[in-house]
């Protein structure tokens, strides 16, 4: 469970002065009737009254009152499935991790340090696609994406050791993001940039050609310099990533890497960006935050979050019968006469009727909805199996309910019977925002049946384990989510099985064409004289078998990660050796 404004929780604190409130006021009464006259004679006056009543119906009032602090506190209890449309921007975070990075003259290590405040700036970035580029001598890239957890997870991990070459290159860091921001590039033109989180040092080539190319595509880099003017030393990591001293040179002197705003700044003005600095006193996500919100935002894709289902209902509900039971409880003794008794009983009937009257507010007015004439007229069609009917209807209902989660769970089944299972399943993720339980449920099997008859066997995958989350007995979800599971298995089978027979075919043709190659130089060397033949080329290849060509497949099944990670270190492998390497 989570509160939406726990600062309402604070308001729990005043109950224990309503407590103290009312048994002063017990004790000031019991004083001043003391004092009125005859304790026999005020006896006899008082003796409907049941003090042990009084402190019932306090006590109740206090409990109640807790409860609807607490309702106040919005809180919420699960999750659902909804689709957003927001507008944002294209960023590419370029983080640099190579070894200088870890020098600690900001707490706790300048690459530490960027990791938080890459954290908090996609805080900020509500909406926008963010991609990673992090660099040191190379480059490995994380895709531009919505899913800023995935992004979190990713630079998380970062270290040096993450990128195979030494150093570091500034430049390839932009044409990275350059190309990354390129790829992405269609649709409503929106504004595109790029952050730069480094120490400013380079090590293997000038930044300012990569920067005017950026300037070129329209992308303005913000730079965010991470360390002091004064420096430090760089520490020397083990293989367990412990300091082991520091970096020396090939001198032998120990290396000092301090933060070169000038080159930052000279990057940012090239691409009409600006630059800002991170120290031990300063903050730049707040700058940077400020200089993106005038950037021109276009809408994205609707995409899948995440929303808490509310419980206060939980919390009111209680409040309210506790408040109807004060309401009926009397506070006199049932010894009283018949004539006082009906007298007290008024204002009693005229409060519980006040808290009847509040019932429906509870359910959201529920109570009070008759059954729609085109959705009970919707359901008859889609019994008799006319589908087409059948969605007519439910969309004339969902014109005067255009919120209502069940209206959708109908739209998708008419929508499914007629076979456009992408549309369906959209009505199936709006039904999903129910608070019923059970209906939330029903909308996550449908929609895990829509992708299942789509092809999308992982995402029906998911839908049906979401269904089961929240029904555990539902046979049918477990049925179809085997069902799912073999489907995916047998998909994956099958474009291995193809991907290795065009390999196969491949290698055949390149055998066909080699063997036409060397019968073509076999003609050839027939046809010239015996001192001027030329030396044979050899037993021709074995072509490459079933078993070796599945091989092949397996190697290129590797993530999207450890293939930039290879990469990376190929281009590392081929590219000089920098006389720099932090």
């Amino acid at each position: 469970m989570k509160f939406a404004h726990p600062l309402y929780l604070w308001g729990l604190l005043t109950l224990p002065l309503f407590a103290i409130a009312f048994a002063v006021f017990f004790a000031r009464r019991r004083r001043v009737l003391e004092r009125l006259g005859d304790p026999a004679l005020v006896g006899r006056m008082i003796a409907s009254s049941s003090p042990r009543r009084r402190r019932a119906k306090l006590t109740l009032q206090v409990i109640a009152l807790g409860l609807v602090v607490a309702a106040l506190a919005r809180p919420q209890l699960g999750s659902r499935a909804t689709l957003s449309r927001q507008f944002g921007l294209d960023v590419v975070v370029a983080l640099d991790v190579s070894r200088s990075m870890l020098a600690r003259d900001v707490y706790p290590s300048r690459l530490e340090r960027a990791k938080r405040e890459l954290d908090n700036l996609l805080d900020e970035l509500i909406g926008d696609r963010v991609g990673t580029v992090a660099f040191a001598g190379e480059t490995i890239s994380y895709p531009l994406t919505l899913d800023f957890q995935a992004v979190r997870m990713f630079a998380r991990s970062l270290t040096p050791h993450e990128v195979p070459a030494g150093g570091t290159s500034l430049a390839r860091a932009l044409r990275a993001g350059i190309e990354m921001l390129r790829r992405v590039r269609g649709g409503p033109r929106r504004a595109q940039v790029m952050v730069l989180m480094t120490d400013g040092e380079d090590t293997t080539g000038e930044p300012l050609a990569a920067a005017r190319e950026a300037a070129a595509e329209g992308i303005r880099v913000y730079t965010i310099g991470i360390g002091t003017l004064a420096g430090e030393l760089v520490p020397q990591l083990g293989q367990e990533g412990r300091a082991e001293g520091f970096v020396r040179n090939a001198d032998g002197d120990l290396v000092t890497s301090k933060l070169d705003e000038a080159r930052l700044r000279r990057v940012a003005e090239v691409t009409g960006g600006d630059y800002f600095r991170i120290d031990p006193k300063r903050f730049g996500v707040d700058a940077v935050r400020l200089a993106l919100a005038n950037l021109q935002r276009a809408e994205h894709e609707a995409r899948v979050v995440r929303r808490y289902d509310e419980g206060y209902a939980w919390f009111l509900f209680p409040a309210f019968m506790l408040l109807l039971l004060e309401a009926v409880t009397g506070d006199r003794k049932r010894s009283a006469a018949p004539i006082a008794s009906a007298a007290a009983l008024l204002p009693q009937a005229a409060r519980v009727g006040v808290l009847l009257a509040l019932v429906p507010m509870l359910f959201g007015f529920d109570l009070l909805l008759a059954p729609d004439p085109d959705v009970e007229e919707g359901n008859r069609a889609l019994a008799e199996g006319r589908a087409k009917d059948a969605l007519g209807r439910y969309e004339r209902a969902l014109l005067r309910l255009p919120a209502e989660p069940g209206l959708h769970l109908d739209r998708g089944a008419a929508l499914y019977a007629l076979g456009r299972f992408e549309e369906a399943q959209r009505e199936f993720l709006r039904a999903t925002e129910a608070r019923d339980q059970a209906l939330k449920a029903q909308g996550f099997y449908n929609m895990g049946n829509a992708f299942f008859r789509a092809g999308k066997y992982v995402e029906a995958q998911q839908a049906y384990v979401r269904a089961l989350g929240l029904e555990p007995r539902d046979v049918a979800a477990k049925w179809n989510l085997e069902l799912a599971l073999r489907a995916d298995a047998q998909k994956e089978e099958a474009r291995r099985a193809d991907e290795a027979r065009k390999e196969a075919e491949r290698q055949a043709e390149q055998e066909r064409r080699r063997r036409e190659e060397e019968e073509r130089k076999r003609r050839e060397a027939e046809s010239q004289p015996k001192d001027a033949e030329a030396p044979g080329s050899g037993p021709p290849e074995r072509p490459m078998t079933t078993d070796e060509a599945e091989a092949v497949l397996d190697a290129l099944s590797e993530t999207e990660r450890t293939l930039e990670q290879e990469l990376a270190r190929r281009r590392a492998a081929e590219a000089p050796k920098v006389e720099r390497d932090w």
